[in-house]
């Protein structure tokens, strides 16, 4: 009984601590204003970030990089990687491959140039030129860049006027397609906005359409998007409201279900926060989960299926208007203020990895230099909640994969000291079910399995990050295991 009360104060603390965001770790202090901040955590757990800074009209700014190899506690030295003197470049965007190759792509306004998306990137620690990824297409708006599994990037941005269309290009090896268009420009209008890629490589985008009779000014229907990589076709804009909508985001669950969250308003102020998710037949009723003013949503879905919300509020009026983060969670919406009132807050981006919230965020600070800050929040694992334990004794086992990294073959040897019969099943480093294996060999004291490297439809899988878990006896345990080229 001693065991089992221990047990439950240990998960007690554990899930306590796990309730609170981590004190904010100071990515870059710079003169002028920070914002705009964007990150990408790579397969090897680096942090690569952009952001922008300048002077504090931000009539003139640049796209700054830098990158954490120990889990954001410290940071490489900020570096100018906009290429540029006398424009202003805004909303980067950053990923990164297997190898920690890193692209970014951003915007430049009021430049001379044809085009106003720019491109650049870092491969083998080296920065290359910085290139036009839209010519002829003046005053386009980025929506977002997303790499796949297989470490294709897509570039994906709107031009067009009210009635205009979403336009996307892919990397692929070292070379960019032409200019694609996800809807052919029509009398509707198809704006994307936040893009996701799920296990098969396919793009599940959020954004809005825009019908002929839709007013410019009172309509703009939120809209989901898909792409099928299989077939390289898009399907039709599947849409949800009626008013006007700002600041779409999505996220997959752990079987790729799409969940969407945005804000609408009408002519007379906003209307609510909305929040809608596919059960694998057919989208949920929309619902109004708060209303307030919440703007610039990001949203992760963590292994368990729980949705997490980050947005920035508003707080007080005229001259004492202030801005706040408030955390959300779909257990019950309720909000916690985890970073204070301030006059100035910059865009902000929320990853989930390894079970872990990231945020970053810009902030003056006490040295009135613009700031970029990251905050963590660390999950409670499944594995310390449905963990179950019969007796004081605790089964010793050793999980011993090879090669790792591996290839195309691997083999996962587990001892244990009592003969039990182990499971064995594979996740993504996103907690997606992969495949569940059976064992090659078995004695009491020895079990062996073979992965060829397919999951559950005998499709090859990608190169990344894989967990390994264990199961005997109720107890599970846990391997990170990579697949390379």
């Amino acid at each position: 009984m001693k065991w089992y009360i221990a047990l439950i104060m240990v998960l007690w603390v554990i899930s306590g601590l796990a309730q609170e965001w981590s004190e904010p770790i100071n990515v870059a202090s710079q003169p002028g204003s920070s914002g705009m901040v964007d990150f990408y955590i790579s397969s090897s757990g680096t942090i690569h970030c952009v952001w922008v800074n300048g002077d504090e009209p931000f009539s003139v700014t640049y796209i700054y990089y830098s990158k954490s190899l120990d889990n954001g506690h410290n940071w490489s030295a900020p570096v100018n990687i906009s290429g540029n003197t006398a424009n202003r470049m805004l909303y980067p965007r950053i990923v990164a491959d297997i190898n920690d190759n890193v692209y970014v792509v951003f915007t430049c306004e009021y430049a001379s140039e044809n085009s106003n998306l720019k491109f650049r990137s870092n491969e083998n620690g080296i920065w290359g030129s910085v290139i036009d990824l839209a010519p002829n297409h003046v005053l386009a708006s980025l929506s977002d860049l997303v790499i796949d599994n297989d470490g294709i990037v897509y570039a994906i941005w709107y031009w067009g006027g009210s009635y205009g269309s979403t336009y996307y290009r892919y990397l692929l090896n070292g070379s960019w397609s032409n200019i694609l268009s996800s809807y052919q420009p029509d009398s509707n209008r198809y704006l994307i906005s936040d893009c996701v890629i799920d296990g098969d490589n396919n793009l599940h985008c959020v954004g809005s359409v825009r019908y002929p009779g839709d007013s410019i000014y009172a309509v703009s229907r939120v809209a989901y998007f898909y792409y099928n990589a299989q077939t390289s076709l898009w399907s039709p804009p599947f849409d949800f409201g009626y008013t006007y909508c700002y600041y779409t985001t999505i996220d997959l669950d752990n079987a790729d279900n799409p969940r969407i969250i945005w804000r609408e308003e009408t002519l007379q102020g906003p209307v609510g926060i909305y929040y809608t998710y596919y059960t694998g037949f057919n989208w949920s009723l929309p619902v109004m989960i708060m209303n307030n003013n919440g703007e610039d949503q990001c949203i992760q879905v963590d292994n368990s299926n729980t949705t997490h919300l980050v947005q920035s509020e508003t707080v007080g009026i005229g001259n004492n208007r202030r801005y706040q983060l408030s955390y959300y969670t779909s257990e019950d919406w309720t909000s916690s203020v985890i970073v204070p009132p301030d006059y100035s807050l910059g865009l902000h981006s929320l990853q989930y990895d390894h079970n872990t919230l990231y945020l970053m965020y810009s902030r003056k600070g006490a040295d009135n230099n613009g700031n970029i800050w990251l905050k963590k929040k660390q999950l409670l694992p499944i594995e310390n909640i449905d963990q179950t334990i019969t007796s004081t004794e605790m089964t010793e086992v050793l999980v011993r994969a090879y090669p790792n990294p591996f290839v195309d073959d691997l083999i996962i040897d587990v001892q244990a000291k009592r003969n039990e019969n182990p499971e064995l099943t594979l996740y993504d480093n996103k907690g997606r079910f992969i495949r569940k294996l059976q064992h090659s060999e078995f004695n009491p004291d020895f079990v062996s399995f073979r992965w060829d490297v397919l999951d559950k439809n005998n499709n090859p899988v990608s190169n990344g990050a894989y967990i390994c878990k264990v199961q005997i006896s109720g107890t599970k345990y846990t391997k990170l295991i990579y697949k390379i080229k």
